[in-house]
This record gives C-alpha cells, structure tokens and sequence, in this order.
C-alpha cells in the first residue's frame, strides 16, 4: 500500500486539521520508508494517525460481513488517495466524503486518469488496506476511539451469537483495525516466541536478551463470582418451537470452545473447577509443546489473534448498561472513555505468568521484570513480524519512546529489515532525531502551526535529514539552537558573559562537551590574556 495524499476539509473532530492538505512523497517498490511526522505538541501529528484509522473503520464499518451499518456517519469530510495491491496488481483508489458524511465515493483509476467508480460490499472491501494496526507508547486517547469502537463492537457481536447460538465462522473475519496496545504485549511475544519464522526471530538477536519463553500460564473461567449472571434467553428448539433457556456465566460461541480444547491439548498439565467453569493450562516450553501448537494453529499470527478473540471477553464483564454508555459517548461525542478493568482475578481470560529464558541470566525471569524498553521493543518489532500479509497500515504513535540511543538510532533499519516487499505504509510520530536522521528529508514532514493561528501546515526539511547530526536536526526539525538544556544554558552564559577567571575555572568540570562550553573556554583565554 503507498499513499499518495490526503484532503480533510471540515468536521468538529478535526480540530486543528481544518482544511488540511497533504502529499506523499512517492515510494519505492522493493522497501520501506517510513513517513515520520515531528513537530510541537498539538500541531495535529497524532490527529492526522486517527483521522486515517476512522477513514478505514467507517469504510470497515459499512462492508463489514458482520453487523455493517450502512447508514453509519464519520465526523469529517475528506478525500484519501493511495494505491493497494489487489489480485496480484496494483490499484490507485480514491474515497471521497465530500458532499455529505454518509455515502463514500470510491473509485478506481484507470488508464488515461479516468475514473471508475466501485459499488458493492466486497468489492470495496478487496480495495481497503488488509489490516491497519494501530500503536501507541501512552494512553494516546485521540488514536484509540475507532480502534475501541470496533472492537467493542466485535466483543458484542460475539456475544449475541453465543447467547442466540447463531454461528457461522465465516462470517465474522478477522478484524480489519486492530490496536496493539499494552494487554496485547504478552499474547504478541508468546506467540512469535513459540511459532515465528527462526529467520526472523534472528533479526532481533542483537537487540533482546530474550532466548525464549521458559513457561507460562493461562486462565480462562466463564462462571466466577463476576460473571455468575443469569440470563434468560428465548431460542427455538429442533421442532422450531419457542422456549425460554436460562444460562449461567460467560457464553462462548463454537470457535472459542475449540480455542479452549486445543490449548488443552497443547498445554503440559492443567486444572479444571466446574463450579467456576476454570480452566488452568501450564506450558513447559519445549519442542512438543511448539509442534503442538504449530499443529493446531498453525502460524503465529492465528495463535496471537486467538488469544485477542479470548481477550475480548474481559469486556462482557462490563455491565451491558456501562458499555451502551461508552458507546454512545464514543459515537455521539468522539470521546474516549474507557470501561472499568476487571480486576486480574476476575477476567474471563488472562496470561497470570509467563517466565523469558534470558541469554545472559541462567535462571528465568518473569516477563514483568524487564525494562520498560525492552517491554516496548518486543511489542512493536513482535507486531511488525506478526502482521506480514500484504497492504498492512501501520500507524505508530511515538514507538522509540521508551528506548536507549542504541536502539532508537537502529530503529528504522530494523523496520525496513521486517517488513521488505510486503507492500506495507508505515506512518509514525516522533521527537527523536535519532530516528529522523534515517529517513529521507522528503519523507520528514514538519507539524507547525500556520501564521494565523488558525490551521497546521506540513513541510519537508530545507536540508536532507537522511545521515544528518543530532545538533542539525535539532536545529532545523525542532528550532532546538543550541543543543542545551535551558537550565545549564542559561548558567554557561551568564559565566560567558560576567564571570570572572576564578568563577570559570572553578565551574568548567561542572558542565560536559558542547558548543557553548567551547565559547566559555574563549572567555577564559582572553580574560587570561587580558591579567
């Protein structure tokens, strides 16, 4: 997938992308580069990452095999150009919402620039990105809502087929927006740890102590305390006569009870309470329980999403009058808010240990012992490895937050290492110029606000960004001149300007090697020369 502009004209949810105007620098056919948007804080970079994720939900929304609804509104008006591969060809597409917020436009681009519009559910959706995954280092509020929103939706959809027992698993795919976000971390690492290409595994080596997962844990309980709600339901018997049931608990739909029973097959021992209806399965990680796991999943993608599908049950926890609130304010006013967390204890499904076999430590270490970075680096690369399907968007919001200088300046090549000629978009935030300095100046693009207060303008660098210093970059992306922290700047040049000999000599040891400091030791020569 390779966009090629965008054009978002009016809408409450905008803010400050009123009338916004962009154009993608072109790509090339056999990689990846990364678009990375820097600038201040609230000039619209994580805005922008949202907008695209509600373009693609709405579109979802409305095709979607499972509950479409066609008459779904997005709080904007825009116009998005890209091109996407489609059976086995590329396709230059533009959607438009320009004269109302109802009915998208979605056409294809034929030869001689001749517009052909695309009708029909499948053959719109045949055209849309095959995933868009969403990151965020924070609880970025502005890039969760349509991700929230979807799954939500999904979680429910479950949940009516289960209590209905209407089930067709073909008719509810994969989901289209997914958001990795923290409560994913265990179930991304598990599962490439256990069933990732090793050739692929080996791109991370030089970053991770992780040899591998020594063991883990897994609960799933549909009848504890917090979910011994009765519930009378009206279904229709073999005769097709109406009867009222009562049931008890979380209810599963068939696919989720093949989840359970193939992780009992693939787990070292486990536990089951019948009160509670508690599963306890323990893995001892070796090479059976991998060619059990390869056997009944297959790939490390279908055991990471099976875990998501699990997870989702933590939502029916929720009071349903509390999610139809949440929903309602999400839609009505596009706001965040997030349903309480069931407490560990009381989730229907949850990972309660998972111990990392490290290469530098004998003994195993628990998963919630390792560094922030090293949390973060395994969910972000351990997404990119697990979405390698073709037109994958990538929307990551900040993603190097948490790392050292070392990882952040091997960051982008890592990236381009992963996810090589597999027609993805990858569009991140960043305040890093060790990442700005391996992407190309016309893939930099700069959030300021215009003159007039009033909207944002995205610019490419004046110079190449690509291989360029950390002082330039700070200079030309952030107006950082010098590179000084405030405070030590501020006390370097009262000492350049009214200090005497004896002042400097007695505070140089205090500050490190700078530019700055270099015009202090001038000041210190010439008051020399001067006595």
């Amino acid at each position: 997938m390779k966009l090629h502009r965008i054009r978002l004209l009016d809408g409450e949810m905008l803010g400050i992308l009123q009338e916004f105007e962009h154009v993608f620098a072109p790509q090339a056919d056999d990689g990846i580069e990364p678009y990375c948007f820097v600038g201040e804080n609230g000039t619209g970079k994580s805005r922008l990452l949202q907008c695209l994720a509600e373009i693609f939900c709405w579109l979802d929304t409305r095709t979607r095999l499972f509950r479409p609804d066609r008459d779904a509104e997005i709080g904007f008006r825009f116009e998005i150009e890209y091109e996407i591969h489609a059976a086995n060809r590329p396709r230059r597409i533009i959607i438009r919402n320009t004269a109302d917020r109802k009915r998208p436009q979605v056409v294809a681009i034929g030869k001689d620039d001749r517009e052909e519009e695309i009708e029909g559910d499948e053959s719109i959706r045949s055209v849309l990105p095959h995933f868009v995954v969403g990151y965020t280092s924070g609880d970025n509020e502005t890039l969760s809502v349509p991700f929230l929103d979807v799954k939500a939706e999904y979680a429910a959809e479950l949940r009516e087929r289960a209590l209905f027992r209407r089930w067709n698993r073909e008719d509810i795919p994969d989901l289209r927006l997914v958001m990795m976000d923290y409560h994913s971390n265990l179930s991304i690492l598990v599962s490439n740890f256990l069933l990732q290409d090793e050739k692929r595994l080996k791109l991370l080596e030089d970053f991770v102590r992780t040899k591998g997962v020594e063991s883990f844990r897994l609960i799933i309980q549909t009848k504890h305390q917090a979910a011994r709600k009765k519930i009378k339901v009206k279904v229709e018997d073999a005769k097709g006569q109406a009867k009222q049931e009562t049931r008890v608990g979380v209810q599963l739909v068939p696919q989720l009870e093949e989840y359970i029973e193939q992780l009992r097959k693939c787990s070292t021992c486990h536990d089951h309470q019948s009160k509670e209806n508690r599963w306890t399965f323990d893995f001892f990680v070796q090479g059976a329980t991998r060619d059990a796991f390869r056997h009944f999943f297959g790939t490390a993608y279908n055991l990471c999403m099976a875990f998501q599908r699990l997870s989702m049950l933590n939502e029916l926890i929720v009071p349903s009058k509390h999610r139809d609130k949440i929903a309602k304010i999400r839609r009505d006013e596009k706001i965040v808010v997030k349903p309480p967390t069931p407490a560990e204890e009381e989730k229907v499904f949850r990972f309660e240990t998972v111990r990392l076999q490290l290469r530098d430590a004998a003994e195993p270490l628990d998963y919630i012992s390792i560094s922030d970075g090293e949390h973060q680096f395994a969910h972000i690369f351990g997404t990119l490895l697990m979405f390698d399907q073709p037109n994958t968007l990538f929307l990551l919001d900040e993603p190097e937050s948490h790392f050292n200088p070392q990882w952040r300046i091997k960051f982008v090549p890592l990236v381009n290492e992963i996810v090589r000629g597999k027609h993805h978009c990858l569009l991140l935030t960043s305040h890093a110029p060790f990442v700005i300095s391996d992407c190309k100046a016309q893939n930099v693009y700069i959030f300021k606000r215009s003159e007039s207060g009033r909207g944002v303008e995205a610019t490419t660098p004046k110079t190449e960004t690509y291989g360029a210093s950390f002082d330039r970059l700070l200079e030309d992306v952030f107006g950082v001149k010098p590179p000084v922290a405030r405070k030590s700047l501020k006390e370097l040049r009262q000492l350049q300007q009214d200090g005497t000999q004896d002042q400097i000599e007695k505070r140089l040891a205090d500050f490190g090697d700078s530019p700055v400091k270099f015009y202090l030791y001038q000041r210190l020569e010439k008051l020399k020369k001067e006595k």
